[in-house]
């Protein structure tokens, strides 16, 4: 079993299939999630809560994004990774934060878990299985 170095990320994303997908993947890794749909509920939790990284979605719905939120947690020591399926919308937050586009793979959300994940980085290639 891997040790991850975040103990406790908020998962800020308003799929609820997708902060399911990051709750599986962390507790094996021994890391909790604190997931939530809205930016209020994430800055109730960063309110009362240690946390060691966050992820949030940048689109929320169809009219609210976490553009206050990211901007909240840069100015921390906090680290922060936003995903998002507008890659405009990625790259014009520039390289000072770290992104990660969707659909992402299950290796690229282990990555972040553990702390390996940079920005810009390409996915690890999967080996492809021939059809027998």
């Amino acid at each position: 079993m891997t040790v991850a170095p975040f103990r406790t990320v908020l998962v800020l994303d308003d799929e609820p299939l997708i902060r399911l997908m990051w709750l599986q993947i962390a507790e094996p890794l021994g890391v909790e999630v604190l997931p939530v749909a809205t930016v209020e509920q994430a800055r109730a939790v960063l309110a009362i809560a240690t946390v060691h990284c966050v992820v949030c979605d940048w689109h929320l719905g169809r009219t609210e994004t976490s553009q206050g939120l990211v901007t909240d947690v840069l100015l921390t020591d906090v680290p922060l990774v936003v995903t998002s399926g507008d890659r405009l919308a990625l790259e014009r937050l520039g390289p000072s934060c770290p992104t990660l586009a969707k659909p992402f793979s299950l290796d690229e959300v282990e990555r972040v878990l553990l702390g390996t994940w940079k920005a810009g980085e390409p996915a690890p290639k999967r080996p492809r299985s021939r059809a027998t």
